[in-house]
């Protein structure tokens, strides 16, 4: 197998390398600590009168089962297995020169497994539609991925707008809880507090004014003249919010623990700041390739009447 200098690497493997950590993130979740699997297969409401009709089991038995336990353990090594073998065939496409071991529609499992993952989280938080866009970029980047490779890795007006939609959801999903329209998550406060040493009441005021930008955020980038700052605003708060969750969880006394309960954490979400960060960089590479142009139009057409006859 042949493999690319990193002199090769372009704006389109930077999208991929980020949604290839994201796969990873969720991998090490579902291999050794958990996925919100339970919030479906110990729903009493849901699940209760299948399970007593179809089973001899009561919903106790069935709850306290350890064969439904391995099957929910099955389930999630699956699903991360699915992600990691992912992770790895992207990484084949982006530094192997042979692409004939690539397949790209494991972009697609992936997503359907990551959109579970997200319909499960919103289900646990009692189907606030909030939580569920807030894991747009997360379930919406191996789509974005998919679609890249499959055009060659060329970047079209489609995959633009669609990566300006599935950010702009993802920033009003974590709008609309630093708002308060949702309760305000107590981690989300504890954060602010371990990070910037402020008082909880000084927090509710800092992420009240973070909501408030979030929502301008997903407004602001549709909008050509200001899209470029509101991108900035993106790039910033993206990966600032997703590196928040190793800073204010660390602990020197348990940095094993920390590390390993929170590196995933900040992995799945460096594609809230990456997507911004991507759409940024060709938004700049696009206004110089225009700059570039004009003044070519402009040499040419003064070379011309400096060569025309004059009257």
């Amino acid at each position: 197998m042949r493999f690319k200098s990193f002199s090769q690497i372009n704006l389109t493997h930077f999208l991929i390398i980020f949604t290839t950590l994201l796969f990873l993130g969720r991998a090490y979740q579902a291999f050794f600590w958990d996925l919100p699997l339970r919030s479906f297969f110990w729903d009493e409401s849901l699940l209760k009168a299948p399970v007593e009709l179809l089973t001899n089991m009561t919903w106790r038995e069935y709850v306290t089962s350890p064969l439904i336990e391995k099957f929910t353990i099955a389930i999630s090594f699956v699903m991360g297995a699915t992600l990691l073998i992912a992770a790895i065939n992207n990484l084949t496409f982006i530094f192997s020169k042979d692409k004939k071991w690539y397949y790209n529609k494991l972009n697609l499992a992936a997503f359907v497994v990551l959109f579970c993952i997200s319909l499960l989280s919103a289900k646990d938080k009692f189907w606030r539609m909030g939580q569920l866009i807030e894991y747009s970029i997360q379930f919406g980047s191996p789509l974005a991925v998919y679609y890249l490779i499959k055009l060659n890795e060329q970047i079209d007006s489609k995959l633009l707008a669609y990566l300006k939609i599935i950010s702009g959801f993802t920033f009003i999903g974590h709008g609309l809880y630093a708002l308060g329209f949702y309760p305000v998550p107590g981690y989300f406060i504890d954060m602010t507090i371990n990070i910037l040493g402020t008082t909880e009441d000084q927090s509710i005021i800092i992420l009240y004014l973070a909501g408030i930008l979030d929502i301008i955020f997903a407004i602001a980038i549709f909008l050509p003249k200001i899209e470029k700052y509101a991108l900035c605003y993106g790039v910033f708060w993206g990966f600032a919010t997703a590196i928040a969750r190793l800073w204010a969880n660390f602990y020197t006394d348990f940095m094993f623990n920390s590390f390993s309960q929170w590196t995933f954490e900040v992995l799945v979400r460096l594609p809230h700041g990456a997507v911004p960060l991507f759409l940024l960089i060709y938004l700049l590479k696009s206004n110089k390739r225009k700059i570039s142009a004009a003044n070519e139009r402009s040499k040419t057409t003064s070379t011309k009447i400096e060569l025309s006859p004059s009257a």
